[in-house]
């Protein structure tokens, strides 16, 4: 496929035409060779966005298409996955499939009909060497976070979102076939179509995959904001004397060594907290790293600002619960203190009873904060009871609750876990056949004060815990009475095997049915029937589901109904 671009030596010594990879493309154009032939200084004329089928949901494929001022040159960037297996897997990293193709002209790279946007630059204004520096800044990102293997919408949505702001609001035009969408309500502009649409995708990756994607997409969010920061300090460097490709790499690096400053930050903050904390830290909790024999290796990411780490403390397995390197503004940091707070509190009185022990933290110079606690190798509740059917569920059940009292019964002032759900229950098995259930993750716990109430912070997780959230939590309000309505649906988490409402895909979905008042059906299944969800232990479930929450029983009332009864 010949095109203008073959009027450079370069090119045809590197075989620069048809489709290849970005990586390939950008090693040719900032190389000695491209930069003598004045490559870096081809304008840009138009960017257009194109969607295969923009008419139907929004999982099809979307590219940009770039027309420049040599003749006879438009070239097509976009996105993909080599493995369709992995389409929309999270925590997905180096599968990245990043092409350009070259062509004569803006038709023999996409059809007419899909095209959803265009956008016109002023003369001169937008460079090849600019496209190159935010290329390159884009592909170093990739090491940072967990990419998707097909986020071709986000790949392209950055390029278009920096490029945009080189050109005039009046440059920007939508298709009239989309006018109806409600991305392009009010008086759009290049930005704000990005935006939307980027929140259109989020939102439906959210349905499509439900809570396993929460963490990713705002590794994504996170990642968005520093190409934009880094190519905006780019820009007074573009078109010098300096490699874009270089400079592109510093810039990256800079971020990282932010990062490490940043940690500094964190650790100075996290030990003077804990430091000041009075009686809400034991004493003798700080933990030194020269004490591990096999120093702690990352297993999965937790959410967008914690990781989950292994390693062997004091001959012991440990799991950690590291912080990731954010800013001292980020909301991350304050509640990973409350956390280490709170569990620690609760360690304190408990003991490891009801509910996971907390061996204490790390935050030395040169590290970044860790909670450690063990490690359970029968892992979580709910893969638990699906690796053991014969269990007792209905014992298990009741640990739960009466770890819930541990919380609840918390002097001068109750502990609402705000999280509660099968996979934050960890298993203990003792001896040949006594199985316990612990109760874990107090990322979302809060001290109750004397209101009753505390304000609850949705965030992003609205989205990952609706399945088993209270109806009042959205509207912010977190009490202890929220933590019995999740009680009640991770009950039947236990007993079916199955998450609550597991006929609703969307976790959003089920947000709104719990707010109109629905609530799960009662199964019928003889198995379900048999792991102990008769007659009257639904009954209980209904009344700890109830909307009123002050018609909900409290936890003890469930322990004391739960409970065996003696034989007089």
């Amino acid at each position: 496929m010949e095109n203008g671009f073959r009027i450079f030596t370069s090119t045809r010594e590197r075989k620069i035409r048809g489709e290849l990879s970005v990586d390939k493309f950008l090693d040719w154009a900032t190389s000695s060779e491209a930069k003598t032939e004045g490559v870096g200084n081809i304008s840009i004329q138009e960017v257009i966005w194109c969607k295969m089928d923009p008419g139907q949901i929004p999982a099809s494929h979307e590219y940009l298409v770039l027309l420049l001022d040599t003749p006879d040159v438009a070239i097509r960037i976009e996105r993909d996955s080599p493995y369709w297996v992995t389409v929309l897997g999270p925590y997905i990293k180096g599968t990245r499939k990043d092409i350009i193709t070259i062509a004569k002209s803006t038709s023999e790279l996409c059809k007419p009909t899909d095209i959803i946007a265009t956008l016109k630059f002023p003369p001169s204004s937008v460079k090849m060497s600019t496209l190159t520096a935010l290329l390159e800044l884009i592909i170093q990102s990739a090491k940072y976070y967990n990419v998707y293997t097909f986020n071709c919408w986000w790949f392209a949505a950055r390029i278009w979102e920096n490029l945009a702001k080189c050109a005039a609001k009046e440059a920007f035009k939508l298709d009239f076939r989309l006018e109806n969408r409600r991305f392009i309500s009010g008086d759009p502009d290049a930005i704000l179509f990005v935006e939307q649409l980027d929140e259109d995708h989020h939102k439906f990756l959210a349905c499509a995959r439900g809570t396993k994607v929460i963490s990713a997409i705002e590794g994504l969010k996170d990642v968005s904001t520093s190409i934009a920061a880094s190519f905006e300090a780019l820009q007074k460097y573009v078109g010098s004397e300096t490699s874009a490709h270089a400079l592109a790499r510093e810039t990256m690096e800079k971020l990282i060594l932010e990062n490490r400053e940043n940690q500094q930050v964190l650790v100075t903050i996290f030990n003077a907290e804990l430091d000041t904390s009075g009686d809400m830290t034991p004493t003798g909790m700080k933990l030194e790293e020269k004490d591990f024999t096999q120093q702690p290796e990352p297993v999965c990411a937790i959410s967008a600002s914690l990781d989950l780490l292994q390693g062997i403390y004091l001959d012991q397995v440990v799991d950690l619960k590291r912080l990731r390197p954010v800013n001292d503004r980020s909301r991350a940091l304050p509640r990973f203190i409350r956390e280490a707070r709170l569990w620690a509190k609760v360690w304190e009185v408990d003991g490891g009873e009801r509910t996971v022990p907390f061996y204490g933290f790390i935050c030395n110079e040169g590290s970044l904060p860790m909670l450690v606690s063990p490690y359970f190798e029968h892992g979580n509740a709910i893969d638990y009871v699906n690796d053991h059917p014969d269990v007792d569920h209905r014992a298990l059940v009741l640990d739960i609750a009466k770890g819930l009292s541990v919380l609840h019964a918390m002097q001068p002032n109750p502990i609402a876990h705000g999280g509660l759900r099968g996979m934050n229950v960890k298993i203990l098995v003792t001896g040949r056949s006594t199985v316990r259930a612990l109760l874990s993750d107090f990322g979302l716990s809060k001290l109750i004060t004397d209101l009753g109430e505390e304000s609850f912070s949705m965030i992003s997780r609205v989205e990952e815990y609706p399945r088993w959230f209270a109806p009042e939590l959205t509207e912010g309000s977190l009490t202890i009475k929220a933590d019995v309505y999740a009680w009640s649906m991770t009950a039947i988490e236990l007993l079916t095997h199955q998450r609550p409402f597991p006929w609703v895909k969307s976790a959003l979905e089920v947000s709104w049915r719990v707010l109109s008042g629905q609530r799960p059906m009662r199964p019928l299944e003889y198995e379900d029937v048999q792991r102990g969800l008769d007659f009257e232990f639904w009954g209980l479930l209904v009344r700890c589901w109830a909307e009123d929450r002050e018609a909900r029983p409290s936890i003890e009332e469930v322990v004391e109904a739960l409970s065996p009864r003696e034989v007089s």
